[in-house]
């Protein structure tokens, strides 16, 4: 996943990119649970804050797979329907976890170039 590019897309800096998607990653984890027990729970109404939430943060940083699926779990408990949830969350926890991955790569590239740059 080329973060720089990415950042180029949605009109950001790098840097301010790689920082908002770092407390992008922060802040979903807790709607990530709370989507979790709404599934589980049946709670409709605790899928769709949750869902939502996520959905816009990914869509404001560009990262439209997670926005397509927090976007169709929101849909679906709307019309009281969790089909595949379970499915859709770990979906949504394995783009989180490339797009973490990812984040470490350009955090480590970036001090690796610090180094060579430094007298």
């Amino acid at each position: 996943m080329d973060l720089t590019k990415m950042a180029y897309e949605v009109d950001l800096g790098r840097e301010e990119y790689l920082e908002l998607v770092d407390l992008f990653l922060e802040t979903t984890s807790p709607n990530l649970t709370k989507l979790e027990v709404g599934v589980k729970t049946g709670d409709f109404r605790k899928v769709i804050e949750s869902a939502h939430s996520i959905k816009g943060s990914a869509a404001s940083l560009g990262l439209n797979d997670i926005f397509e699926m927090a976007k169709k779990m929101e849909m679906n408990a709307r019309n009281h329907s969790l089909i595949d949830g379970d499915g859709t969350i770990q979906l949504i926890k394995d783009n989180l976890n490339r797009i973490a991955c990812s984040l470490a790569e350009e955090k480590a590239r970036e001090a690796t170039d610090c180094k060579s740059r430094s007298l």
